[in-house]
């Protein structure tokens, strides 16, 4: 008998872990696209994630800082305004800080070199 509960106490412990899995992170648009090497592109990035029931924040990779959180939900939509002039990563952590998911944005440009300034000269 006690190894019955002993077994369904792990059984029930391991079925309300976090599962990567069952777990989607995704931003739209994936690519932002700038004129030249080296500017700032502008975006609106759309994401949106599903997961177990839980507490959750998408956090910008770079800066470490969360940009929205969720409390007991086991999805959720953000609209963030986008400007870098690199590739950025998000992730989407949980209450114990745990890393659940990750979606990159990846910037490109038109030219890659600035384009030179034709100057005429008369003399």
């Amino acid at each position: 008998m006690k190894g019955t509960i002993a077994l369904f106490i792990a059984l029930l412990l391991i079925s309300t872990g976090h599962s990567t899995a069952d777990t989607l992170l995704k931003v739209k648009p994936e690519k932002c696209v700038a004129m030249n090497k080296g500017q700032l592109c502008y975006q609106k990035l759309r994401f949106k994630f599903t997961a177990p029931t839980g507490d959750y924040c998408l956090v910008n990779q770079a800066r470490k800082k969360p940009l929205v959180c969720w409390q007991a939900t086991g999805s959720g939509q953000f609209t963030h305004a986008f400007q870098s002039s690199s590739d950025i990563e998000y992730q989407l952590i949980d209450s114990n800080r745990q890393i659940i998911a990750s979606t990159a944005v990846s910037v490109a440009w038109v030219y890659q070199k600035s384009r030179k300034k034709n100057r005429w000269r008369l003399f």
